[in-house]
């Protein structure tokens, strides 16, 4: 292995490469898990639960429409509005009523406002 002018030995390109590519793939493995995970649950929850098959999804969306899609969307949206100002003007820091933040505390301080914001405002129209 030969060193570097810092001192420390080199490291070959390929070996980032190859840890990245692992990490991608070891990312997919994980969500098709979490996805399969999910499925079993509810084809469980289905199948040992008489009170599933009774329940009409139209009644529910129509019902309760703003909780069920609107609480999910404002999520969302509130995490899409966070990553566009991330990504427009970098890490964020935020001084607010004696709160002071930097960093990913305040990326998490801006999330928990817009939901709230959006939540607020489907519960006024609902």
């Amino acid at each position: 292995m030969t060193e570097n002018a810092s001192g420390g030995p080199e490291q070959p390109a390929a070996n980032s490469k190859d840890h990245a590519a692992a990490r991608i793939v070891a990312q997919i493995a994980y969500g098709v898990l979490a996805t399969g995970v999910v499925i079993a649950v509810v084809a469980i929850a289905r199948h040992f639960s008489g009170a599933f098959v009774t329940i009409d999804l139209a009644t529910i969306i129509d019902r309760h429409g703003p909780a069920v899609l609107g609480i999910p969307t404002a999520a969302v949206v509130a995490f899409f509005l966070v990553v566009l100002a991330r990504a427009l003007d970098g890490p964020m820091a935020l001084d607010l009523f004696g709160l002071k933040s930097e960093g990913a505390s305040a990326t998490c301080v801006v999330w928990i406002a817009l939901f709230l914001a959006i939540s607020v405002s489907f519960r006024a129209l609902w």
